[in-house]
């Protein structure tokens, strides 16, 4: 017996109604990444996974970003933010967290990656300058990020969350 049915198990009626092929585009494409209210929301949100990573001596990272379309396009921000975000969760591990917050993005990498940090963030950087394509039309972005990596003593998800937001703004 399946724990969760298949899409065979259903009726008909069932079946129509969840196709996805009838569903629009941008629902289809894009997967939606968890939103929050503020960036110390996204502390808070963390604030578990840090105590956890940190009592088993692991430095984890926060990220931020923030991006700017280049040209309009006549594309809906809500798409281009809904594009964004599906590329940014794309190219990070399953174990990490992706969340929108507002106009911006924050990153949690999850586990011992204080020396891959840098890395992480050159990739991200190169996957989101290119060109994002919506139908007929194509954007680029520019991108800013924030990094904060867990300094090794005890610190909240808030104070990491804000040292990442200090590089935006800096």
């Amino acid at each position: 017996m399946y724990l969760n049915q298949r899409l065979d198990d259903q009726p008909v009626e069932t079946r129509i109604r969840t196709d996805l092929s009838k569903t629009p585009r941008s629902r289809q494409q894009f997967q939606p990444v968890l939103q929050l209210q503020s960036i110390e929301a996204f502390g808070v949100h963390i604030h578990r996974r840090i105590i956890s990573c940190h009592s088993a001596g692991k430095r984890p990272a926060v990220m931020l970003l923030a991006a700017e379309a280049l040209t309009a396009g006549g594309v809906a921000r809500s798409e281009l933010l809904a594009a964004l975000g599906a590329r940014v969760r794309s190219r990070v591990r399953s174990t990490d967290l992706v969340v929108q917050i507002a106009d911006r993005f924050g990153v949690y990498l999850d586990g011992d990656v204080a020396s891959h940090t840098e890395a992480i963030h050159e990739r991200l950087k190169l996957v989101l300058l290119e060109e994002f394509g919506f139908g007929d039309v194509s954007l680029r972005i520019h991108p800013r990020f924030g990094v904060a990596t867990h300094p090794g003593t005890a610190v909240s998800g808030v104070e990491l969350v804000g040292a990442a937001a200090l590089g935006i703004e800096g």
